[in-house]
């Protein structure tokens, strides 16, 4: 059974994308082969064990974007797995990178590329055959997919890597930090990212251009300042951040959320985001502490570096409805030297190079908001009706803000769409 052989050998022949092998579809589908070359296992097992397998590729393939195509499924792997050439390939051009290393990726990629071209017809045959049914399903495409296959060379992937990264920071633009069950933390890559766009922010425009610029300088790969956005609730500090990843992810740009109680865990987030070739934004939103809170000594160490310098492809970016990130008690004006105590506590904002003050909007300053979000959306309504309406919102519903303007045009929006 020349297929499962071949099948195997390519598998096993990986050198520099071995990793690819520890995949949920690729070990059931290795599992799958090695049972073909049992002849003592059961057709029936055969079979159940190919609609397991077929089972764990449509919970994993991306079949809305690409079908059920077989060859798009291992480019996906290819692309996202992290290591040795792709980590050369993201941070410098091709033609830097070792010949020897060139040469091994070749020898890889060809193995994938057989892989990928596998006859599905053929396998299928031979496991209804071995089953005793001639229905089995086939859900893949083509055979060969010749744009995925194509893609599937050593120069190509190292554009790909060199221009969106490699390993999850291809995948996705923004992630969480989180703590696993066993305490230890990792990224965790969001599927969905909000779409604000810059443009979809009315107003503030000083505070918006000014956070723009510190964004370039750490796009160029110069030492940008962090940032502290703080005023009334509402007013679209968080929105403003997101907006940044959607203005500038082609250029390399990344965000990951770190909550306030995953501080600590500063020295890991720092040592997995260094040395990449893209440049990243630790946002922190809602920023405070209560005075019994130690986690600000960490958000201290992370403004300043520590014993850890903050590497410069980072930089952190803060929300918060206070100026003074933490509650003063008067427990402070008890201690032995009431000054140092209350000062450490009231110099953290401090240390962000820049601060950004959003203030709840005038009442022209509401209705501009509203009037950009209206035309922005397409919504066709007589300006003093809109704007009679708008103030009875806000009135009814938590005061002047950008956060009311959009929940006032979604609110008619619906009511427009819906009659």
């Amino acid at each position: 059974m020349k297929f499962a052989q071949d099948g195997l050998y390519y598998l096993h022949s990986l050198v520099i994308w071995r990793g690819i092998r520890q995949d949920p579809v690729i070990r059931a589908f290795e599992y799958l082969l090695n049972l073909l070359l049992d002849d003592e296992k059961m057709g029936i097992y055969i079979l159940d064990n190919y609609y397991s397998f077929l089972h764990t590729f449509t919970r994993h393939c991306r079949w809305d974007v690409y079908g059920f195509s077989w060859a798009h499924y291992i480019l996906e792997l290819v692309r996202k797995d992290e290591n040795i050439f792709s980590l050369y390939a993201e941070g410098i051009d091709y033609d830097s990178i070792p010949n020897r290393l060139i040469e091994l990726a070749d020898h890889d990629l060809l193995m994938i590329s057989n892989l990928a071209d596998l006859s599905w017809d053929v396998i299928v045959s031979e496991i209804g055959s071995r089953a005793g049914y001639d229905d089995i399903q086939y859900i893949f495409k083509d055979r060969y997919d010749a744009r995925a296959i194509d893609e599937l060379n050593c120069q190509s992937l190292a554009q790909y890597y060199r221009h969106n990264g490699c390993g999850l920071f291809s995948i996705y633009r923004g992630f969480r930090w989180r703590k696993g069950p066993d305490g230890i933390g990792y990224l965790d890559g969001i599927e969905n990212i909000d779409p604000i766009r810059m443009d979809d922010l009315i107003g503030y425009e000083e505070q918006k251009q000014r956070l723009i610029d510190n964004t370039k300088i750490l796009l160029s790969g110069r030492s940008a300042n962090n940032v502290l956005l703080y005023g009334d609730k509402g007013t679209g500090k968080s929105s403003m951040v997101k907006a940044l990843l959607n203005e500038f992810y082609s250029e390399g740009l990344r965000i990951v959320e770190v909550p306030k109680e995953n501080l600590c865990d500063y020295y890991d987030i720092l040592s997995m985001l260094e040395g990449r070739s893209q440049k990243f934004i630790l946002f922190i939103d809602d920023l405070s502490f209560e005075d019994t809170e130690p986690e600000y000594k960490h958000i201290k160490a992370l403004l300043e570096g520590g014993l850890k310098e903050r590497p410069q492809n980072i930089v952190i970016y803060a929300t918060s409805n206070r100026r003074h990130l933490i509650r003063q008690s008067f427990d402070d004006r008890d201690e032995v030297i009431p000054a140092d105590a209350i000062q450490e506590k009231l110099s953290l904002s401090d240390r962000f190079g820049i601060t950004l003050t959003f203030v709840s909007p005038s009442q022209e300053e509401y209705i501009e908001i509203i009037e950009g979000i209206a035309k922005n959306r397409g919504i066709d309504m007589k300006r003093d009706v809109l704007i009679e309406r708008a103030l009875a919102w806000e009135k009814l519903y938590n005061g002047r803000s950008g956060r009311t303007a959009r929940q006032f045009i979604d609110h008619i929006d619906g009511g427009i769409s819906n009659g």
